[in-house]
């Protein structure tokens, strides 16, 4: 009997339909005898049920946070890395759905890469627009969409993102975008869905799984150069990554003059494998 104590109800169905696909027993109730436990928030709960039963922790909830704090060298992010790799210590494995985590989490316990099923799109395809969205969540890129925006006046642009305090350096970039930067705030996944969907290239500058949707609508896309994709998107084979502002230009160039081809056909198939069946293979390796 399996443990399945997840308090993110989307989640927990997500997990529970994948020990139903496998036929394993399991149950919600902490009260019941168990012989392994599936969590995936860190609280008091979770930490005393790792601590008595074989416990797999399934960090998907957690992994922005991991990466974030993982990736930098801070008294509150040692404080952080501290706290959970000793919740890590009690648990029997570590689920991620990236292997940048395998490299950043430094832990004894073992850490095993699942993938996330990606998002079921029911879209109509369309034609190649001539937009191009840039999706900054966090608003730490609005330099380089100003002067983008600068740099190609009669193009229009779909600046994705919201934060909110601003700097004051920040409110000024921000209020100084040209008219051919259309601004969005928040967008739910289909609103962004459908602007992506009516889009020719796509920059995402983000670690969310925003990434898949410009693969899974075969959108020319460009991806910031940031470790977190590292062994998973493979550059100038899955997507093309840039590091500063004239990488960025002569990525667009090249696509703009159809010198440089969309890619996105091998890694839509690559996505596409990531299916019910295949994620619940994976965790019956860690099961059964």
């Amino acid at each position: 009997m399996i443990l399945l104590y997840i308090e993110d109800k989307i989640l927990s169905g997500t997990i529970a339909t994948y020990l139903d696909y496998l036929n394993l027993d399991y149950t919600t109730n902490i009260d019941h005898k168990v012989e392994c436990a599936i969590v995936a928030e860190i609280n008091p709960k979770t930490r005393k049920i790792a601590q008595t039963t074989k416990t797999i922790f399934i960090a998907y909830l957690e992994e922005q946070k991991i990466y974030t704090k993982f990736m930098k060298k801070n008294k509150v992010s040692k404080q952080y890395k501290e706290k959970i790799l000793k919740f890590f210590e009690d648990c029997t494995n570590i689920v991620v759905s990236m292997p940048i985590f395998q490299k950043i989490i430094s832990s004894s316990t073992n850490i095993t890469v699942i993938p996330k099923e990606p998002f079921q799109l029911n879209l109509v395809k369309t034609k190649k627009g001539k937009d191009i969205v840039f999706y900054d969540p966090k608003y730490q890129n609005l330099n380089m969409i100003y002067e983008l925006s600068i740099h190609y006046p009669k193009l229009k642009f779909y600046y994705v993102g919201y934060k909110n305090e601003l700097t004051m350096r920040e409110r000024t970039t921000f209020n100084k975008l040209p008219n051919n930067v259309i601004k969005y705030k928040k967008m739910d996944i289909i609103s962004y869905m459908n602007l992506v969907n009516s889009a020719y290239i796509v920059i995402h500058n983000d670690i969310d799984d925003f990434y898949q949707i410009p693969i899974l609508l075969k959108k020319n896309l460009i991806i910031k150069d940031i470790p977190y994709y590292e062994n998973f998107l493979i550059p100038s084979k899955d997507c093309y990554f840039y590091d500063n502002f004239k990488s960025l230009v002569l990525k667009l160039e090249k696509i703009k003059n159809r010198r440089l081809s969309n890619l996105t056909d091998e890694v839509y198939c690559k996505l596409s494998k990531i299916d019910c069946k295949y994620v619940s293979y994976k965790y019956q390796i860690l099961l059964v």
